[in-house]
Order: structure tokens, then C-alpha cells, then sequence
């Protein structure tokens, strides 16, 4: 039990400075191509470009997006994995510093 404890208290702590991504990493993909579909469509209306005439283009910056969509996924997970990691370390150091001292 007081492994769970302290997992969920390095847990608690890490969320605060390194939220944990919501959603999945396909999700996360499919927003990054979204955005970057919706970013093309209002470029192309501004220069008056069709977007089925540059289906190549268009499935090349999907893929693009996609594939930003899934980095900035991974890192932000990977960054509030470091971050639970370094509490955990922390709330051990902290616990034999109190029994040492005791």
C-alpha cells in the first residue's frame, strides 16, 4: 500500500509542472493533420489555390502533421514520465532522510 500511496503522490506532484497528455497519441496525430488541413485550406483560399488540384501536396502535409501531432504527444508524455520519476527519487530521499534522522 504505500508503494501505490507514493506513486500517486509523485503522480500528484509531477501533474503540477509536467501535465500528463490527454487523449491518445493516434488522437493527438489526427488533431496535428487537422490543424495543419485547416491551416492549408485558409492559405489556399488566400491565394486562391484548390486544394483538389495539390492532393499530393496535401497528403504529404497531412502526413507531416500527423506525424508532428504524435512527436509533441510523446514528448509531452515522455516529459511527465521524467517528472514522476524525479519525484518518486524524491519522496524515497525524503522518507530514508526521516528514518535516519529518527
Amino acid at each position: 500500500m504505500e508503494e501505490k500511496r507514493r506513486n500517486d503522490l509523485a503522480a500528484d506532484r509531477a501533474e503540477k509542472y509536467a501535465p500528463r497528455p490527454t487523449g491518445g497519441a493516434v488522437m493527438a496525430g489526427a488533431t496535428g493533420a487537422g490543424l495543419l488541413l485547416a491551416a492549408d485550406a485558409v492559405i489556399g483560399g488566400f491565394y486562391g489555390w484548390r486544394l483538389r488540384d495539390h492532393l499530393l501536396l496535401l497528403a504529404i502535409l497531412m502526413g507531416c502533421g500527423f506525424l508532428l501531432g504524435l512527436f509533441v504527444f510523446l514528448r509531452l508524455n515522455r516529459l511527465n514520465r521524467r517528472a514522476r520519476h524525479a519525484e518518486r527519487r524524491q519522496i524515497d530521499l525524503d522518507a530514508q532522510n526521516d528514518r535516519s534522522a529518527s
